[in-house]
Parts: structure tokens; C-alpha cells; sequence
């Protein structure tokens, strides 16, 4: 029972080492993805991104599309800013 909770503790601590960085993902967006679109994407009625995997699926949609060769980390830098700034998921 010790060693299953031990390993429960250490696989749950793991999954969030990586904390976003807000400001970078404000920097990779006005730099990146406000030359397709301004804000209002994101606040639109028939807007694609219902759900919080489905903006990391949007933002990865983008990111291969324009063939940025941004890291995971980037990605969640920009999904947290979208999603802290416009959609709160």
C-alpha cells in the first residue's frame, strides 16, 4: 500500500513541473499568430475551440501550419495566455 501511494504522489507531482510563463506566451502570440488574426477569433460565436484540449489542438494546429518550430513548452505558454486572457477553461 506504501509503495502504491508513493508512486501516486511521485507520478502526480511530475505531471506539473512545468509551470507556464504567461509573458512569453503574450510575446509568441503578438508576434506569431496576430499576423493572421486579431483578437476577436477568440471571442467570436462560432468560434473552433470549445474546450481546453481543443485550444492546445488549435494552438498545435497553428503553430505546424505556419511551421513555427516552437517547443511543447511554448505551446503552453501561448495556450495559457489564450485561455487565461480569452477563453478560461
Amino acid at each position: 500500500m506504501k509503495i502504491f501511494l508513493s508512486i501516486s504522489l511521485f507520478l502526480c507531482s511530475t505531471t506539473y513541473l512545468y509551470a507556464a510563463d504567461l509573458f512569453n506566451g503574450e510575446l509568441q502570440h503578438s508576434e506569431k499568430c496576430t499576423g493572421c488574426h486579431d483578437s476577436s477569433i477568440y471571442s467570436r460565436e462560432d468560434r473552433k475551440v470549445s474546450s481546453k484540449p481543443r485550444l492546445v489542438a488549435q494552438v498545435n494546429f497553428c503553430k505546424n501550419n505556419l511551421g513555427l518550430m516552437w517547443f511543447d513548452e511554448e505551446v503552453s505558454d501561448v495556450v495559457e495566455y489564450l485561455n487565461k486572457h480569452y477563453y478560461k477553461y
